[in-house]
């Protein structure tokens, strides 16, 4: 190069992001601000249709946005160091789901919204999928060549097609077949749930992934209303005032202290009615000891000809009408307070 050559200018490229790329990230921030939690949630498989009907049927209680993974690993970087954590679950195709429900309630209301879809062939199944032995609304033919082809034992009986044994067809991680996948959708068999697949949930410097999330909510109750009985009888055997067991317990000492009244002939005015029937009762039956002796009366043996025969002991009535009562109210009380137990949790979990 001499000294007359033309230096050509240097060129500097400036990179440009365009405007609506610079919305959308501001725009996944704000809603994040904006919601108490917030998910990612895997998309591939739902229908665009599918995704407005779960729009539509949760208006209110959560919100669904679909970008760009590029998009939104920016977002969640810019939100901080917590934040940016979910960016591990941005993958494949996902939307973000925000909501002011908690993450449980959030991931019960998803997981109800999913809809049953065959499998296809040459996927592998996330599940065993089992066969009910049982008549088809198949009739005879081809069918039943077809079925045994791929695998499920049909034949004919009685001028129907049906499948002769339960059997499980595929197993978890097993690869379906053509004509596996096929047969399945044919006999209306389909054993996958197609939803938003949640894959965390970010609440305030949480992250629950869906396993921490399935909750078996009936086995739940259940437990929680037996470990409230069990603590229930045993502040109750063990005189343990508490809120729940005051009234049964002061039932149980007012029947305790009739009984120890009514044991020990003491005339206290809840029980002097008792006692009168008590020594009436008595009095019975020594008389009916002495029946067939001089020893009675003409009054004391019309008295015991109009008694009905008995086995009972004295006190034996008494007795077990207390002890009755106080059962009827300890089980009542009991089932007062499962029902609350459940209602409780009912709250909880939505």
């Amino acid at each position: 190069m001499t000294d007359g050559d033309v230096v050509p200018e240097r060129v500097h490229h400036t990179g440009h992001i365009p405007q609506w790329k610079v919305d959308e990230v501001a725009d996944i921030k704000r809603l994040i601000k904006e919601h108490n939690i917030f998910g990612l949630a895997k998309i591939r498989g739902i229908s665009s249709s599918q995704i407005q009907k779960i729009r539509q049927e949760t208006r209110g209680d959560l919100g669904i946005k679909v970008a760009r993974n590029n998009l939104l690993r920016r977002a969640l970087r810019d939100m901080g160091t917590d934040i940016s954590m979910m960016e591990a679950y941005v993958e494949d195709q996902t939307a973000i789901i925000y909501s002011d429900l908690n993450p449980f309630k959030l991931y019960g209301l998803l997981e109800g919204m999913k809809v049953p879809a065959p499998i296809k062939g040459g996927a592998i199944s996330p599940l065993d999928i089992t066969i009910e032995k049982g008549p088809t609304s198949f009739s005879p033919g081809p069918i039943v060549g077809e079925l045994q082809k791929a695998g499920i034992p049909a034949a004919i009986e009685g001028g129907k097609v049906v499948i002769k044994t339960t059997k499980t067809v595929v197993n978890e991680g097993d690869l379906v077949s053509n004509e596996l996948a096929t047969m399945l959708a044919r006999l209306e068999i389909y054993p996958l749930k197609v939803g938003l697949d949640l894959r965390a949930i970010y609440d305030d410097g949480l992250i629950f992934k869906p396993e921490m999330l399935h909750i078996d909510l009936d086995g739940t109750l259940r437990d929680l209303q037996r470990g409230y009985s069990d603590a229930f009888n045993l502040a109750l055997h063990a005189a343990y005032p508490t809120h729940d067991t005051i009234i049964t317990l002061i039932q149980k000492a007012f029947k305790d202290g009739c009984t120890l009244c009514l044991e020990g002939a003491i005339p206290a005015p809840m029980i002097i009615a008792d006692l009168i029937r008590r020594a009436q009762i008595d009095l019975i039956q020594i008389a009916s000891l002495l029946v067939d002796t001089d020893a009675l009366d003409d009054d004391l043996k019309a008295a015991l000809s109009s008694v009905p025969t008995t086995t009972q002991a004295p006190g034996e009535e008494a007795e077990e009408v207390a002890e009755k009562e106080a059962a009827e109210a300890e089980e009542k009380e009991e089932e007062k307070t499962e029902e609350d137990a459940a209602v409780g949790l009912g709250s909880l979990f939505g």
